[in-house]
């Protein structure tokens, strides 16, 4: 079995999973808030996610799929790139919130029920439960196997089909386009420096700063101010287009600047690796990139499936968002 066909494979799986574990929860919708999360962070990220996922390392050297340290400098940049990933993809729910409200839509359905931390040990363990689990096991998906996997097919293809897969398995229509360029951007990471760790980085910063300020709002009297994201009816559509502006300004100007330093870097890297080759009289065949070729007929088939379905399931959701129930 092809790594790129098992990778395909593996995500089919993971999307099926995926699909059965939401009805499995289900049944524990009546359960204590905080055993719920658990729960269903088990099932969603653990069992539908993370185990395809290393089933499709199994076998491998982990470090074939992006298992490696990039190095301390990268890590550090990756957080600071976390910080205007945020801003950016919070800039464009803004502007795609605003589209959803004057078409009429339901925003309210898109809510996952997130609710902010009671103490610090509460707030602890949703640090572990919404940044932790979702960052590692989503990150070695659509990160680690499918952008090693799909390497050959070219960095923009691999970049626009690990992003976009990555937006619709959220199942949130309204947020496709900023889950889209976080992923993009994460999988650009991925690409460019060979380690899973920085994408793994600038997610766990991205959801740590939700889950800090939605817990901020619910202890203190800083609700309208922070809630704005979660509460964008109290707002009007000029001034949430507005907010989203200001939003991405700021972190563009954050995250560009990071971006580019974490390419310089790994840029860098790559050219001492493949002089310390030369110097020891050895071919250097470290990071040599593999010819740009298609998908296999079957993988490319079994992902063009997947896709369908996760489409299917995101227009359901956005024609149901317009029932007034």
């Amino acid at each position: 079995m092809s790594r790129e066909y098992k990778a395909s494979l593996m995500l089919a799986l993971s999307v099926a999973l995926f699909f059965i574990m939401q009805l499995v929860s289900v049944a524990f919708v009546n359960m204590d808030y905080i055993w719920l999360l658990v729960i269903s962070t088990l099932l969603i990220s653990v069992v539908s996610l993370l185990l395809p996922a290393l089933f499709a390392i199994k076998g491998n050297n982990p470090r074939d799929f992006g298992f490696i340290s990039p190095g301390v400098s990268t890590i550090l940049i990756s957080i600071a790139l976390g910080v205007g990933a945020f801003f950016i993809s919070t800039g464009i729910n803004a502007f795609t919130t605003a589209l959803m409200e004057t078409l009429g839509a339901n925003s309210e359905i898109y809510s996952q029920g997130i609710e902010g931390a009671a103490g610090l040990g509460q707030y602890m363990l949703l640090v572990v439960l919404m940044c932790v689990f979702p960052a590692v096991c989503e990150e070695t998906m659509f990160r680690s196997v499918l952008v090693t996997s799909w390497r050959h097919i070219g960095r923009k293809k691999v970049i626009m089909l690990s992003g976009m897969l990555f937006a619709l398995m959220h199942i949130t229509p309204s947020s496709i386009p900023s889950f889209f360029v976080l992923g993009a951007i994460m999988a650009a990471l991925m690409y460019d420096t060979k380690s899973v760790i920085p994408a793994i980085i600038v997610h766990f910063v991205n959801n740590f700063i939700s889950i800090s300020l939605l817990s901020l709002a619910s202890n203190s009297d800083l609700v309208d101010l922070v809630e704005t994201a979660q509460a964008v009816e109290q707002v009007d559509i000029g001034t949430l287009l507005l907010m989203g502006v200001i939003y991405m300004v700021i972190g563009a100007i954050i995250a560009a600047p990071s971006f580019f330093a974490i390419k310089g870097i790994a840029k860098k890297r790559t050219y001492e690796k493949r002089l310390a080759y030369i110097e020891s009289g050895e071919t250097p065949i470290i990071d040599i990139e593999p010819e740009q070729t298609k998908l296999s007929a079957p993988a490319r088939n079994i992902m063009i499936c997947t896709a369908a379905v996760l489409v299917i399931a995101n227009v359901a959701m956005f024609l149901f968002s317009f029932v007034q129930l």
